[in-house]
């Protein structure tokens, strides 16, 4: 190969633009893993990390000295305080989940979540670990250019279209690398101790009371089965960080370590680190394959909702360009036919019935502008159900939502 070539392929790899969508979805399933892990700390929240935590801030100190990233070091060490900090940080995750104010918000998530784990480093396991390192990639990720508030809020301003942009991702590549290395490093370390070799570790995993979840069957206990089962998760490990690159083999790949987290799950009891591990895998999916599994699933269920709703708009006002562009981003299930009047062949009759500045949607009792259409449109459209409840406080207008 030429080093021409090389770079060429480099290049292409990390910085030929693709639809965000899959580091879009990692950042909603990477927002469930945080809040479901705060969900998990709440109940010891000040006994892992109070001012009188079973671990002291000077003892942690004193056990793991250097510099390290820790807001909760600098925090009045005071209850209060951090009960303060445990509701920022729940807000932001939640934030980041609905994709608002994005950047922001996967920046503080990080340092929050970095803040705890630094805070008690002896409560970690390698979940977390890539938690922390796939969030520090995160901040960098176009994660709030598809599937987000801040998307939408860009589409009503104009400044965006209905069609999603595609990005450089070069900030995903790293994360796929991440998981990549995190199996490769557990096969290398594994590969060295001798229950592993002689295929026995997994007879000591399932005979530690404390880590069993849920019962397993009697036969997969046999030692046969056990030996097979321990050098089958070394294989696996292994072709999930090395074979995972070759895209023939990649998906058959994927679903062997979705079974072989799930049956890791239900087995042993090492909370959140299997489904921290399982939210990485989108982004080996290509952005076409998520396309045509979200267009087969769309049209099984379309099929099922009846005939879409016309929507006329002057496509000669930007104004109403922007907002019809909001309701094809929104319109997941394509409930609406938007339609340029100007495109129209009986634009000049409807000119009457339609005033230009406004909206208008057909329905069976005639054309509908202003509030009428407002709620025709949320009885169609999943996504606009919100604000059905808000029309009747009259809010839509001081929220710059209205479409009279």
């Amino acid at each position: 190969m030429k080093l021409k070539s090389l770079v060429e392929a480099w290049n292409t790899f990390f910085f030929a633009e693709q639809s965000p969508t899959p580091i879009a979805l990692f950042r909603i399933l990477y927002g469930l893993m945080v809040l479901a892990t705060l969900i998990l700390l709440r109940p010891d929240w000040f006994a892992w990390y109070g001012a009188h935590a079973w671990m002291s801030v000077s003892t942690m100190h004193a056990l793991e000295p250097g510099h390290r990233l820790n807001l909760l070091s600098v925090l009045p060490q005071k209850d209060a305080w951090i009960g303060v900090f445990f509701w920022v940080f729940l807000g932001s995750v939640l934030c980041l989940l609905l994709g608002f104010l994005t950047r922001l918000n996967s920046i503080v998530v990080f340092l929050c979540l970095v803040s705890i784990q630094q805070r008690n480093l002896y409560i970690l396991h390698g979940g977390d670990s890539f938690l922390r390192v796939s969030g520090f990639f995160l901040m960098f990720a176009p994660a709030g250019a598809a599937l987000s508030v801040d998307r939408l809020i860009r589409i009503w301003r104009g400044k965006e279209g209905a069609e999603v942009r595609p990005r450089a991702p070069w900030a995903q590549r790293m994360i796929q690398f991440e998981l990549a290395i995190l199996y490769f490093a557990t096969f290398c370390w594994k590969i060295q101790g001798a229950p592993w070799a002689q295929g026995t570790a997994l007879y000591y995993v399932y005979h530690v009371d404390e880590l069993q979840r849920f019962p397993v069957p009697s036969w997969f206990l046999r030692p046969t089965i056990l030996k097979i089962g321990t050098w089958a998760g070394l294989a696996l490990e292994f072709s999930l960080g090395v074979l995972i690159w070759v895209r023939e083999l990649r998906y058959y790949l994927l679903a062997m370590g979705v079974i072989f987290h799930l049956w890791l799950e239900y087995s042993i009891n090492v909370p959140m680190f299997q489904w921290d591990v399982l939210s990485a895998y989108v982004l080996f999916i290509e952005p076409n394959d998520l396309t045509r599994a979200w267009n087969w699933l769309r049209e099984r269920v379309t099929k099922r909702l009846g005939t879409p709703i016309t929507v006329y708009y002057d496509g000669g006002s930007e104004r109403l360009r922007a907002r019809a562009n909001f309701l094809r981003a929104i319109d997941i299930f394509r409930r609406l036919a938007l339609t340029d009047l100007r495109t129209v062949r009986e634009a000049k009759s409807l000119d009457a019935e339609i005033d230009q500045g406004r909206l208008a949607v057909d329905t069976p009792a005639g054309l509908r502008q202003g509030s009428d259409a407002m709620r025709a449109l949320t009885s169609a459209v999943p996504l606009l159900w919100p604000l059905a409840v808000l029309w009747p406080l009259r809010r839509l207008r001081t929220l710059g939502i209205a479409f009279g």
